[in-house]
C-alpha cells in the first residue's frame, strides 16, 4: 500500500505525541519510585529512634509483671506493624520498577513505528518527487 505524504505525517505525529505521553508517565512514576524510597529509609531512622525511645518506657526495676508484659508486647506489635509498613513500600517500589520496565517497553514499539512510518513518509516523498 501507498501512503500519502499526509497520512505519513498524521500518523508520526501521533506516535510522537504517544511518545511523549509515555515519557511524561515514566518520569512521573520515577519520581514516585525515588520519593517513595527516601520516605522507607525515614521510616526506617524513625522505627529505629522510636524503637529506642519504647525500649527506655519498659522498666524492668520499676514496672513488673503485667505492666512489663504489657510494654514488652506493645513494643513488639510496634515493631512488627511498622516492619510490615516498610515491607509494602517496598513492594510498591519495585511495583513501580515493573511499571517503568513496561513504559520503557512502550516507547520501544513506538521507536519501532516511528522508524516504519519515517520510511513511508520518505518513500511517499520520493514518488512525489518522480512525478
Amino acid at each position: 500500500m501507498v501512503y500519502s505524504v499526509a497520512q505519513c505525517t498524521e500518523k508520526l505525529t501521533a506516535i510522537s505525541t504517544k511518545k511523549t505521553d509515555y515519557n511524561n508517565a515514566r518520569e512521573k512514576v520515577k519520581t514516585a519510585k525515588e520519593t517513595c524510597s527516601s520516605d522507607i529509609s525515614s521510616i526506617t531512622t524513625t522505627v529505629n529512634k522510636i524503637k529506642g525511645d519504647l525500649l527506655d518506657m519498659k522498666k524492668d526495676n520499676y514496672f513488673e509483671g503485667k505492666l512489663a508484659n504489657k510494654v514488652t508486647k506493645d513494643i513488639a506489635s510496634f515493631k512488627e506493624d511498622m516492619d510490615s509498613a516498610k515491607d509494602k513500600a517496598e513492594k510498591l517500589t519495585g511495583a513501580a520498577d515493573s511499571q517503568i520496565a513496561e513504559i520503557d517497553s512502550k516507547i520501544a514499539d513506538l521507536d519501532i513505528d516511528k522508524e516504519l512510518w519515517d520510511g513511508r513518509l520518505a518513500s511517499a516523498k520520493a514518488a512525489l518527487l518522480a512525478q
